[in-house]
């Protein structure tokens, strides 16, 4: 893809917790990627209270690329929390965001560019989900629910790998702070009638560290966010 693609300007965005041993690999690769696509850029990693050695690595990566700036939450406040600020921090025309754990190739953001004058939204799917077998079913019953409760009918709402043109973000207003977001992003997006084009991404396996979604607490806040968001906005 040359810079005359039509793309003229995009921020990506990866979430970043405890990830010392993938964020700076990530960063490095998207800022080869995108130079190379496009000259108005930019890459912001939101660091959502990391306790290992990620903030250390990402001052590094702002002294060295005129086009990367970090956000730092004090304290862990969320995935949907960090999302947000990731939106907040955002400039440019296209917004990508994914995660920093390494789990999805960066370099599928070309297939998402190359389709996103057909949507306002480019959602990844999973075509190979690299997780444990209860993570999958857990998943399906998830997705499930919310196509049945809440008429959310893309393939996979959990899938971090998301293309969006800035107006939709700033058309929507996020609430919750925590993994249920994804639910409430797509939910809204389609109910303010934009178009979501889904297309496939590879999934690999965890490189570090493990998943801190599910544990009592976090799984505990999907549902009780799951209640509230059914109670009130459906």
């Amino acid at each position: 893809m040359e810079k005359d693609n039509g793309v003229k300007s995009i921020s990506v965005i990866f979430l970043c917790y405890n990830d010392e041993k993938t964020i700076g690999g990530l960063v490095e690769e998207a800022v080869n990627i995108l130079q190379d696509l496009v000259s108005d850029y930019e890459v912001i990693v939101v660091n959502d209270g990391s306790t290992d050695g990620s903030y250390r690595i990402l001052e590094n990566l702002a002294g060295r690329y005129l086009k990367f700036k970090a956000v730092h939450h004090a304290k862990n406040r969320g995935y949907g929390a960090a999302i947000k600020s990731g939106f907040r921090a955002s400039t440019k025309e296209l917004i990508f965001y994914t995660d920093g754990d390494g789990q999805y190739d960066v370099k599928e953001v070309v297939k998402l560019l190359t389709v996103i004058d057909e949507a306002d939204v480019v959602n990844g799917f999973l075509y190979r989900r690299a997780d444990p077998v209860y993570r999958i079913i857990l998943g399906k019953i998830y997705q499930a629910l919310l196509y049945g409760l809440l008429k959310i009918k893309v393939r996979y709402v959990d899938c971090d790998f998301r293309l969006f043109k800035k107006k939709v973000i700033d058309a929507i207003d996020l609430e919750n702070d925590g993994g249920f977001i994804c639910a409430e992003m797509i939910k809204k997006i389609a109910d303010k009638g934009y178009k979501i084009k889904e297309i496939p991404v590879q999934h690999y396996r965890r490189k570090n560290g493990r998943s801190r979604f599910f544990n009592i607490k976090n799984i505990y806040g999907l549902i009780t966010s799951f209640i509230k968001f059914y109670a009130t906005y459906r």
